[in-house]
């Protein structure tokens, strides 16, 4: 299983590829920003990492 994470300006289509994507099978593409506040600057980026890991693990399981 993969994990993908597509980024974007706002207004650069990224809600619209979400929306192609959930058509295919097998696909969940979330178009929900991750808050960028939700980590303290210092936190290391391993951290980081590990908990978006946990995020998407959270998501397939919902």
């Amino acid at each position: 299983m993969s994990n993908i994470i597509l980024t974007g300006v706002p207004r650069s289509g990224t809600t619209l590829i979400c929306h192609l994507l959930n058509q295919l099978p097998g696909v969940g593409a979330l178009h929900e920003p991750l808050e960028k506040t939700r980590w303290p600057q210092d936190t290391p980026h391993l951290q980081i990492a590990h908990d978006i890991e946990l995020f998407f693990a959270d998501m397939r399981t919902h």
